[in-house]
């Protein structure tokens, strides 16, 4: 029933009014002012077709698609051109794409029980996890292809560990962030030997493709642009936001001190709890460990567009897993919570906030700061949580080596 629930949500989100209401913005062609949904996927498949035709994806002067951008990912996208992808196919492509995160993300986070079951809706349901559904965002690809490799390496036998290896490396040269991801390779059992030789593997492989394309490469990274907008999360973000609030900077300083206290508090009085609370191994932890490597170096780096929320559904799986439980169950279900709050914010902060095209903030708008220091202190307490989380499972899985409890 959740996942007919998610496949109508998408289909409902074709509503340009619903997604407005949802903080989820529909991009228009400029002087037509005509909507284009998976606006994302269209710029990839633009790509690959302008490259097919001869033309420099790279230049912006030279792209196909409808809003003059450039590939601003690897070479590989270009494939879409290859296999005869064309820009009229965005429709169904993102379509597909959207639906395929929606069931499996309801196969990941396999909620049991009404509550479970609600909380997971909050989730997936969140704005900015409906922003990349919309867009048809090639993260939605990452996404895919963390949940598998977790599944695959975590299987018996020899092949799976080689196919989620490969998934893996394969997300890490199509986005490079998910190079941060390849400590979920110790998520299997196995002698360290074993799990040494197969990231030896990854690593080669993702090295030779980088350096096959690094001119690619190189031109990609310095076209990517940088998320400077209060709707995006990084850790240049709240400066960012200081500045767009202007004389609206003592509420966003409210805000943030009382939240930023209270994080303060929490995060010491269970800093151990969160050190153990990740398994050594298993699936879950594959897909925490991916999850979460992800978005803390994207959030370091301050590469997460508001729509890469949607990778915190891969440590999720664990906290509902979890939730139950009498004693790791409050920690897990305060970080569901949180992330809950840091999703749906985002409505809050689009219908008082309303951003003005260069990123700044009206200044009329007070309660705008305290919002938006409330939703930067969880944003960034949750993602010092999840890092408290993964070196603690690095250490004690390096700790334990080859001597894994049953």
């Amino acid at each position: 029933m959740l996942g007919l629930a998610l496949l109508l949500l998408l289909g409902l989100l074709q509503d340009e009014g619903l997604c407005d209401a949802l903080a989820v913005s529909v991009m228009r062609v400029p002087h037509t002012q005509q909507r284009v949904y998976f606006a994302d996927t269209l710029a990839i498949l633009a790509s690959g077709q302008a490259d097919q035709a001869g033309r420099d994806a790279y230049d912006s002067g030279q792209s196909l698609d409808p809003f003059d951008r450039p590939n601003v990912y690897g070479p590989l996208w270009l494939v879409t051109g290859t296999l005869g992808l064309r820009m009229g196919d965005a429709g169904w492509v993102g379509a597909l794409l959207g639906s395929a995160f929606l069931l499996a993300a309801v196969v990941l986070l396999a909620p049991r029980g009404p509550g479970a079951a609600f909380t997971a809706l909050l989730l997936v349901a969140a704005p900015p996890v409906l922003l990349g559904i919309e867009r048809g965002n090639n993260d939605l690809v990452v996404f895919l292809l963390l949940m598998g490799a977790g599944w695959l390496l975590t299987r018996p036998g020899r092949a799976p560990a080689v196919a989620g290896a490969a998934l893996l490396g394969l997300a890490a040269v199509l986005k490079l962030y998910p190079l941060a991801c390849l400590p979920a390779l110790a998520a299997r059992r196995g002698p360290g030997r074993g799990l040494a030789r197969l990231g030896a593997g990854v690593v080669l492989a993702c090295a030779l493709v980088l350096l096959y394309w690094h001119r690619d490469y190189i031109r990609m990274l310095g076209l990517a642009p940088a998320p400077r907008t209060v709707f995006a999360y990084g850790l240049k973000v709240p400066v960012f936001a200081w500045y767009g609030v202007r004389d609206a900077w003592p509420w966003l300083l409210a805000g943030g001190t009382v939240t930023g206290l209270a994080a303060v508090v929490l995060l010491g009085r269970h800093a151990w709890a969160l050190w153990a609370a990740v398994p050594l191994t298993g699936t879950a932890t594959a897909w925490y460990v991916a999850g979460a490597a992800a978005w803390c170096f994207c959030y370091v780096a301050n590469t997460n567009w508001t729509y890469r929320a949607l990778l915190l559904v891969l440590p999720a799986a664990l906290w509902l897993k979890q939730a139950d439980d009498p004693v790791r169950g409050p920690l897990a279900r305060g970080q569901l919570a949180v992330l809950v709050a840091m999703g749906w914010l985002t409505v809050v902060k689009s219908w008082w906030i309303g951003a003005l095209p260069d990123g700044q903030l009206p200044v009329a708008w007070n309660w705008a700061g305290v919002i938006l220091g409330v939703e930067q202190v969880l944003v960034a307490g949750l993602t010092l949580a999840l890092a408290i989380g993964l070196l603690g499972w690095g250490v004690r899985r390096l700790r334990a080596g080859d001597n894994l409890p049953e």
